[in-house]
């Protein structure tokens, strides 16, 4: 949690490639324990949120961290590509972590390693214990579409920002929205675990809605006293997206009219 919550509130991660203002609509995918909703009220006072996270353990710190937050809407599900139930690893010791892509999580930390015994760098001591399968814990969970869960919301209007971080699943995210919900998205901010193409397919995906959009890598850093290990080997990327300025929102090309949140709060 320390990593992630450097990671956002002092490197701004998270930042959109376009300033926004007023009142938006954000939407975070992979919400967590709330760090990064908590980041967005502080740099968006007015802003509207909707937090989506699917794990029990994980619902319970969000709802705490923001209880004393206005306009917040908690959504109790994941975000995937069909609608079901899934299985997902949660680790209490690393929440951020959790996933329902066993294999690929484990593939990662053997990476992480891998290059940290090649450079010399102490691994956390958290890493065995995410290897530990007995240590873990299991929980079923709901997986719907992304529009499914902004139809439910009763929202309406553009989505000034749409943020993902969801261990794996970050393709299926953006296969989750429907042709007429794309018009909506403005900006996007995700982090994206590079596997088997998966990069190229999410921008080239995105190229085709009509975003511009940026990638970078993440790499060891130190900053401020903090460093970061993060190897080259677990090609993981900051990307951010946003259409051209002067595009105009909705689907039909105007703005629609947007719903408040007044009796929707947690």
């Amino acid at each position: 949690e320390e990593f992630i919550h450097h990671e956002i509130f002092e490197k701004n991660c998270y930042e959109p490639l376009q300033p926004i203002d007023g009142a938006p609509l954000i939407v975070d995918v992979g919400a967590n324990v709330g760090l990064f909703a908590l980041w967005a009220r502080e740099r968006w006072t007015k802003c509207q949120l909707i937090c989506i996270e699917p794990l029990p353990p994980n619902l319970e710190k969000l709802q705490e961290n923001l209880e004393e937050v206005n306009d917040v809407l908690v959504l109790a599900a994941a975000v995937g590509a069909q609608d079901e139930v899934a299985d997902f690893a949660y680790f209490p010791w690393a929440p951020g972590e959790s996933t329902r892509h066993a294999q690929e999580a484990a593939e990662q930390r053997e990476r992480l390693w891998a290059a940290a015994e090649t450079s010399g760098v102490t691994a956390p001591p958290q890493l065995k214990r995410l290897a530990t399968p007995q240590l873990q814990q299991s929980f079923q969970c709901s997986v719907q579409r992304l529009s499914t869960l902004l139809r439910s919301s009763g929202l309406q209007g553009p989505v000034e920002l749409l943020k993902v971080d969801v261990e794996g699943d970050e393709e299926a995210v953006f296969q989750s929205i429907d042709e007429e919900d794309w018009p909506r998205i403005r900006q996007v901010v995700a982090e994206v675990h590079d596997i088997h193409g998966r990069l190229h397919r999410i921008q080239q995906l995105l190229q085709e809605k009509g975003f511009e959009v940026e990638v970078k890598q993440q790499l060891p850093n130190e900053e401020g006293g903090y460093f970061a290990f993060v190897p080259e080997s677990l090609q993981l990327f900051h990307l951010r997206a946003a259409r051209p300025r002067g595009i105009k929102r909705g689907g039909d090309g105007e703005a629609p009219e947007e719903k408040r949140m007044a009796g929707q709060e947690k």
